[in-house]
């Protein structure tokens, strides 16, 4: 973050945090903290795990992200995010509100809503969305002109890893997760490590995409 008078720690590049952290330090200044004592506050910050997460493995990448599902301009906004981003990408996107298994609720003009444009990139190369509306992605995804061979739509969330592909060196996964979905997406992520390591130690089998939504 640049102002004026000094250089300030950025805590995260998306352009929400970018202007959270800009009205905060505006705030900050004018409450007469000073700007070192600031600058040095932000540099020990970082957005909460459940929020975000780089993890590295070998050559490859695996973030997690939240996007509140049911929210048209979160998820939208974390489209655009990883679609500015450079590098070749794979994407699990779950954005069904948990307890929607339980009760779904039949409002559905929120995925409609919703940017899915920001999806159909040349560097996306798979995309799977998991959860009980499946349909009405797999519909969204080609209103989006977005390839039917480079997505699946797909019930169970635990199915997803066995959707993408590995051994792909400098690849970066992307597990895109509703708020209260954290625990679900470390766990995927868990199970990609897992692959992305045995893909590059030799060891790896081809995977068994499950059967998908057609």
């Amino acid at each position: 973050c640049f102002f004026i008078d000094t250089v300030y720690p950025l805590v995260n590049d998306s352009i929400f945090n970018m202007y959270n952290e800009t009205a905060m330090i505006t705030l900050l200044r004018a409450m007469g903290i000073a700007r070192e004592q600031i600058a040095e506050a932000f540099s020990k910050l970082k957005v909460t795990e459940t929020r975000y997460s780089r993890t590295e493995v070998g050559s490859c990448e695996i973030v997690t992200q939240l996007a509140k599902g049911k929210n048209s301009v979160a998820c939208s906004r974390a489209f655009e995010y990883i679609k500015n981003l450079p590098g070749e990408k794979q994407l699990i996107i779950m954005l069904d509100d948990v307890f929607d298994r339980a009760a779904s609720s039949e409002d559905t003009a929120w995925v409609f809503d919703t940017d899915f444009e920001f999806l159909n990139d040349p560097h996306i190369h798979k995309i799977v969305i998991a959860g009980v509306r499946q349909r009405e992605y797999r519909f969204r995804l080609l209103m989006a002109g977005i390839p039917e061979e480079r997505f699946a739509c797909i019930d169970d969330e635990q199915q997803t890893p066995d959707c993408l592909s590995y051994g792909e060196p400098g690849m970066h996964y992307y597990v895109i997760h509703e708020i209260w979905h954290a625990k679900v997406a470390f766990g995927l992520r868990d199970k990609i490590r897992e692959r992305i390591l045995a893909a590059e130690s030799g060891g790896g089998e081809p995977q068994k995409e499950p059967a998908a939504v057609r």
